[in-house]
């Protein structure tokens, strides 16, 4: 596994700045799903990523201090909650989360949350879908207003398909250095944080080539860490 982006919970973002086609996109009728490494320095509530589509629709990765981990969204898509297995004890330790979204009719979908490559809840949201043919993602934050991530995360990794059980559990259990390409089915984005340590600017890139990240925000010690799972 590459390092991590470290965050400091106010205004430090890797994002896109505008929307674009090529970005990782929920806004459609189809399956989508999504997974991290994170390790919290607080237990507040905190947002690790998001992405923006126009007017008020916007859609959101958090966790809680209540040991609890949520997708959601203004306005339409998907949008719900649940609690974690550990409860609070995954605050301060690195942990995979992961969620597999299944666009089931027009205003349903089925939500699989996974914590450490396992399936721990399934959960149907009824949500009028949302589409839009552009997107703009941020990780580490909202790129907005709001409780932004404070710790360090890597390893992300975007679909636009249902990743199974089965592929979230062996990416876990690949280990560090895992290539999520070779054990993801399809993938369209990959953030493994390789960057160099104490890069504070610039880019954070895509494996993938998608769709590269520009860092914004970042002083004092936080930036691209060492630390990582």
């Amino acid at each position: 596994m590459g390092n991590s982006l470290y965050t400091d919970g106010v205004n430090d973002v890797a994002e896109i700045g505008t929307a674009t086609a090529t970005a990782f996109n929920p806004f459609q009728t189809s399956a989508w799903s999504c997974s991290f490494w994170a390790k919290p320095t607080t237990t507040a509530t905190m947002y690790l990523f998001g992405v923006k589509g126009p007017s008020y629709n916007r859609f959101w990765m958090r966790l809680d201090g209540n040991g609890r981990m949520t997708i959601g969204s203004h306005g339409r898509i998907v949008s719900t909650t649940v609690s974690i297995p550990s409860g609070g004890a995954h605050w301060t330790s690195w942990n995979m989360y992961s969620t597999s979204v299944e666009v089931t009719s027009a205003s349903t979908q089925t939500v699989y949350f996974y914590f450490n490559g396992a399936l721990f809840q399934t959960v149907t949201s009824s949500k009028y879908s949302y589409t839009n043919t552009t997107a703009e993602l941020a990780l580490g934050g909202t790129a907005r207003s709001g409780a932004d991530f404070q710790g360090y995360s890597t390893q992300y990794v975007f679909t636009e398909n249902l990743v199974p059980v089965s592929e979230w559990l062996a990416l876990y259990n690949s280990g560090s250095g895992a290539d999520p390409s070779v054990v993801i089915t399809s993938p369209h984005s990959i953030y493994n944080i390789n960057e160099a340590v104490g890069t504070q600017s610039g880019d954070i890139a895509d494996a993938l080539g998608e769709q590269d990240l520009t860092m914004a925000g970042f002083d004092g010690v936080y930036g691209v860490s060492s630390e990582s799972p």
